[in-house]
């Protein structure tokens, strides 16, 4: 089992595995669409994987190890057509 804490409050849009939350003593299984808050403590069964949205819509993927910003699509209108691009 690993155990991380993210430095990032997001809320939960994927899960494998099973995760476990340690927020200020009350510990709980993660679900789909909870909101995790910057500093809670998460217990990762062997390659158990979280994916967060944070307020500004970016994807955090936590692995118990780490954690990495996915890229995105961004839209922008130009002469009134939306284009779509990779950041």
């Amino acid at each position: 089992m690993k155990v991380f804490a993210t430095s990032l409050t997001g809320k939960v849009q994927n899960i494998h595995g099973q995760i476990i939350i340690n927020n200020n003593g009350s510990i709980e299984t993660v679900v789909l669409g909870q909101m995790i808050p910057a500093g809670a403590e998460l217990q990762f069964n062997n390659n158990a994987t979280l994916t967060l949205t944070t307020e500004n819509n970016q994807q955090i993927l936590l692995d118990g190890e780490s954690q990495q910003i996915l890229p995105g699509l961004i839209t922008a209108p130009i002469n009134n057509e939306t284009l779509i691009f990779m950041r």
